[in-house]
């Protein structure tokens, strides 16, 4: 074995160097920034293997973007086991350091054998061709064809991943105003509930960004709406004229794609796709073709936001008309359904209806749209979560 890629989930790529001195015993180890280079002279010969880094701390979206494709990949792997495949896409969300391994000549068992366990020692896993995921015992936790030598996978990640937001000025700010008024309309609040991400930290998306995932949400809710009145023939025909009409097929993600070319969607699903008309609404909203989001109390205008979008005719006539809000009035809103969302799952955990007469659904999908705004935990659109 000349070459495998090592995913891994410690705190920082400064880990790294430290992890392989110890257990790459016997070889010297030399620090070029990017790459360590480990060497071994033995009699006659010299032997080295190459380390390349690619981390999440140090080169961000890039890093971001190849850990995405990664996600993809796996998620277009149909399996058995579709449990452990949402931990495992869970998982590549979360890791944190990429290297790209490569010897000048088969590594023996040995050399081997430490570099896996450099794997496990850092929370990882072991890629190797054609598309085999390992754990440090040699254990196959994802394939090409769907196995795995496992029933259940637990997600590892460091726990900077895993708490709040550092506290900023700003953050505590917003928090603070927006507790005053969601306790002035009779909103439970939660002193305790952290700040989102402050000002500084935020890293807007682009409004081609957010017009293209927009168009995606409030496609996909219209097929799941012309399925329930006019069933799913008849929906796979409009949507293919209006994907084509907005060229928005590349706007769909995976998720959505499968929901709409899969099995003819019922129940859960195609309620759940339904609700993500709400997700659109704030999309629009955060383009500037909403003039304000009201109090999450009632479901938004849909006949509205079609008629919109139909305005303008297609993609470029859409793009054309949209303008990105400011940051603050992003975060202001995000800030605030989330709070919202606490209220609502408060409410839930003891018996009680939603307070002050919000919308449990509405709030949710509001609170979805602004995590995927806010790159909350870095999240592809299929993996948006809306912790409280």
């Amino acid at each position: 074995m000349q070459q495998c890629t090592l995913y891994m989930t410690l705190a920082s790529r400064d880990d790294f160097f430290p992890l392989l001195a110890r257990l790459l015993s016997g070889w010297s180890l030399e620090n070029r920034g990017d790459t360590l280079i480990a060497a071994r002279r033995k009699l006659l010969s010299r032997r080295h293997i190459a380390f390349h880094l690619k981390s999440r701390d140090v080169d961000g979206a890039s890093f971001t973007e190849m850990m995405q494709g990664m996600h993809d990949f796996f998620a277009a792997i149909p399996t058995d086991k579709e449990s452990l495949k949402q931990s495992l896409l869970a998982q590549i969300k979360v890791f944190t350091l990429c290297v790209g391994v490569v010897a000048d000549k088969d590594m023996d068992d040995a050399t081997f054998g430490a570099v896996m366990t450099v794997a496990g020692e850092g929370h990882g896993l072991i890629f190797l061709p054609p598309a085999d995921l390992y754990a440090a015992d040699g254990a196959t936790v994802f394939n090409a064809d769907g196995e795995s030598d496992f029933d259940s996978w637990t997600v590892t990640a460091p726990a900077a991943l895993l708490v709040p937001p550092k506290a900023t000025a700003s953050g505590e700010e917003r928090k603070e105003r927006n507790n005053t008024r969601l306790a002035a309309e009779g909103v439970p609040i939660s002193a305790s509930l952290p700040p989102i991400v402050g000002d500084a930290a935020y890293l807007p998306r682009s409004v081609e960004e957010v017009a293209q995932r927009t168009l995606g949400i409030l496609l996909t809710s219209v097929f799941a709406e012309l399925v329930s009145s006019r069933g799913v023939e008849a929906a796979r025909a409009s949507i293919a004229d209006l994907l084509e009409q907005y060229s928005a097929r590349d706007f769909l993600s995976p998720g959505e794609r499968a929901f709409i070319s899969g099995p003819a969607p019922e129940g859960r699903s195609l309620a759940d796709f339904t609700w993500r008309y709400e997700c659109a609404w704030v999309g629009l909203w955060a383009l500037g073709l909403v003039d304000t989001l009201a109090y999450p109390g009632a479901v938004c205008d849909v006949g509205g936001m079609a008629a919109m979008v139909r305005g303008c005719g297609d993609y470029p006539g859409f793009l054309r008309s949209c303008r990105l809000r400011a940051p603050s009035q992003i975060l202001d809103e995000a800030d605030r359904i989330y709070r919202y969302d606490w209220a609502c799952a408060d409410a839930r955990i003891k018996g009680r209806d939603a307070p002050a007469g919000l919308d449990p659904g509405v709030v949710v999908e509001r609170h979805r749209m602004f995590n995927w705004l806010i790159r909350y935990m870095d999240a592809a659109w299929d993996d948006v979560r809306t912790d409280t």
